[in-house]
């Protein structure tokens, strides 16, 4: 329906109309195409569904615009014909999952293509054929390990993809032969710790990834030397506590890692009386009732316990016997080496691992 708007318009739309109607030009079912009166020598068609005006206000359509036309240059669009007349003598369907589309722009298909089909020209492909109607007739199965494959495009067997082979220019592989069928007649093994490896690719022997050398940018790293033919010849010891180190990156002695020592902010309890462990042989003191002495490579001091501070039983370095104190002092309990026991009033007992704080109370 034509608006009235459009039709009457507001009295002196145009300056050369004197007391004239025009078609407003804000109607959005007005078209203009020219302003000049009459429009002479113009030649023009309005859309479908449009209607065409010539007067003294001008030229051009109303009516709503055809609807946009599904754009030719999308790779998606398919036209099969631009004429709306022929696309309603003609007989077509739209391969799934393509959707039909028709009216004034023409007709044809809006989707992705169809798959494209396995290339007959690649050795890896077997078409047993190209009909689909007659592959729904033909009883045939793969080979392992191809693969069955079927559709639009026919039916036949794929080959699998072809392995990735160890690359010859890899120094830690050593092929023996590239031909898999004179693999087959070779007798050969492989030097340890190499390892073997055969296939459609060929046969040989493959270098064990080189172990993780010890850092000599590590203080606590000490290379006697970083041949390995040469620590054969070499006779030394290590300094306790450190320990040997040697094999493909040389050899030498590592010292061991630092204590985990007590640490008064973490655990309020623990004083020390000197950091020294050298100062501490030399120093005579006392803890009180309720401390524990210690004395290590950490220091010495004493160390407390806070009032009804129990050993945390969900801590992994706790491990507790009972929860029972009347059942503990009745118990008599060993821990595995390196752990220490644990037995305060209330709290019940145990054992503790070498990194618990309280594991250096002596």
């Amino acid at each position: 329906m034509i608006s009235a708007s459009a039709i009457l318009g507001p009295l002196g739309c145009d300056p050369q109309v004197i007391g004239g109607s025009c078609p407003d030009p804000r109607d959005p079912d007005v078209h203009y195409i020219s302003r000049v009166p009459e429009c002479p020598g113009l030649d023009f068609d309005c859309s479908p569904g449009q209607e065409p005006f010539i007067d003294e206000c001008g030229c051009g359509c109303i009516g709503p615009e055809a609807p946009a036309c599904p754009d030719p240059r999308d790779p998606a669009v398919h036209y099969v014909s631009r004429d709306p007349r022929e696309c309603e003598l003609i007989d077509f369907a739209c391969s799934p999952p393509q959707e039909y589309f028709g009216g004034a722009c023409g007709c044809g298909c809006i989707g992705p293509e169809a798959p494209a089909c396995p290339d007959p020209r690649d050795p890896a492909v077997h078409y047993v054929s190209h009909d689909p109607r007659e592959c729904e007739l033909i009883d045939f199965a793969c080979s392992p390990p191809q693969e069955y494959f079927g559709g639009a495009c026919g039916c036949g067997c794929i080959d699998p993809e072809a392995p990735a082979c160890p690359d010859p220019r890899d120094p830690a592989v050593h092929y023996v032969s590239h031909d898999p069928r004179e693999c087959e007649l070779i007798d050969f093994a492989c030097s340890p710790p190499q390892e073997y490896f055969g296939g459609a690719c060929g046969c040989g022997c493959i270098d064990p990834e080189a172990p993780a050398c010890p850092d000599p940018r590590d203080p606590a790293v000490h290379y006697v030397s970083h041949d390995p033919r040469e620590c054969e010849l070499i006779d030394f010891a290590c300094s306790p506590p450190q320990e040997y180190f040697g094999g493909a990156c040389g050899c030498g002695c590592i010292d061991p890692g630092a204590p985990a020592c007590p640490d008064p902010e973490s655990y309020p309890p623990v004083r020390y009386v000197s950091h020294d462990p050298e100062e501490c042989h030399l120093i005579d003191f006392r803890c009180s009732p309720s401390e524990t002495q210690f004395s290590d490579e950490c220091g010495c001091g004493c160390i407390g316990t806070e009032p009804s501070a129990c050993p945390d039983p969900t801590d992994p370095a706790v491990h507790y016997k009972s929860l029972d104190p009347n059942k503990c002092s009745m118990w008599f309990f060993a821990c595995e080496v390196g752990q220490t026991i644990f037995n305060p009033e209330g709290c019940g007992c145990g054992c503790l691992d070498p990194e618990h704080p309280l594991a250096h109370a002596r």
